[in-house]
């Protein structure tokens, strides 16, 4: 097989295809606020802010955060590298959910295999959020700001693809009390692990069949508390479990997340130099003992 020599900067469009694809993480990067009197939720999505300047104006795009790969660390620690730029708020749900390649005709044939995380983050208070299609003359060209998930802007294909899967992501998700609880915190009542579950799920789902199932799962406990949430009368406080491992159970600071998937690195990368060290050793024995073995003659 041929060795091919030339890099993307001096490979012609047909040279390129050869070549690896360039591999990065991006982020479907979700938070909320859940309004206060109301068991409305409002869902917002982290969009990265381009500004392109056409021949007659300013061209507004937006994509999903994303960040280059570094050899020296995992795609998790890249991933959320890069989330460190965007929110440093504790991480309530995350995941790795799909692996989309893109070739683009319009970027020299460049190809590009996008390794996509859905990251969800706990809410908060100062949130600048952008209304939909409103941009201030004053938004930083290469910002990630917040915008409503029910109205976001024109994506790519590519990214809409990828929006595509992290919302079959939590539909599947949605379902599954640990993570409903992860998202809404300790206590809740079952009208709000229902309006998760149906916020996630995109669709309508009958409450008292979502109530009995809650139930059934085994996985709830009451508080003996009762709360009152909007014009509803008070209603049974829940949590889940002691045995039941929430997802949100062990929040981690971005600072601490950073540094735990930092020490994996290293103890995993210990692991590998000793299997090195092993092996090289068994080499340098194998030839010691190969010279002490009487030559055949020709």
């Amino acid at each position: 097989m041929q060795d091919l020599h030339y890099s993307h900067s001096n490979a012609n469009i047909s040279e390129r295809q050869m070549l690896p694809p360039d591999v990065v993480v991006r982020l479907v990067v979700l938070q909320w606020k859940p309004t206060p009197q109301s068991d409305e939720i409002l869902a917002y999505c982290a969009l990265h802010h381009i500004q392109a300047m056409s021949m007659t104006q300013a061209k507004h795009e937006w994509q999903l955060p994303w960040g280059s790969l570094h050899a020296m660390h995992t795609l998790d620690y890249c991933a959320f590298e890069r989330l460190r730029t965007i929110t440093d708020q504790p991480i309530l749900y995350w995941s790795q959910v799909a692996t989309v390649g893109e070739y683009s005709y319009s970027k020299g044939g460049k190809s590009t295999l996008s390794i996509e995380y859905i990251i969800w983050v706990s809410s908060q208070e100062n949130t600048s959020v952008l209304p939909h299609n409103t941009i201030p003359d004053s938004l930083d060209q290469s910002s990630c700001v917040w915008l409503p998930l029910e109205q976001l802007p024109a994506l790519s294909a590519h990214d809409k693809q990828l929006m595509q899967y992290a919302q079959q992501h939590l539909a599947q998700r949605s379902l599954d009390i640990r993570v409903l609880a992860a998202l809404i915190g300790q206590e809740f009542t079952l009208q709000q692990l229902y309006t998760v579950a149906q916020l996630l799920r995109h669709e309508h789902m009958d409450l008292a069949n979502f109530r009995r199932a809650a139930l059934a799962s085994g996985q709830l406990e009451p508080t003996g508390e009762t709360r009152k949430v909007g014009r509803h009368r008070p209603a049974a406080v829940y949590r889940l479990k002691p045995e039941q491992s929430s997802y949100g159970s062990d929040q981690l600071s971005m600072q601490e997340l950073l540094a735990s998937l930092q020490r994996q690195y290293e103890a995993h990368s210990q692991e590998l130099a000793d299997m090195d060290s092993s092996s090289n050793m068994k080499r340098a024995g194998n030839s010691a003992l190969a010279s002490l073995i009487p030559q055949r003659h020709q």
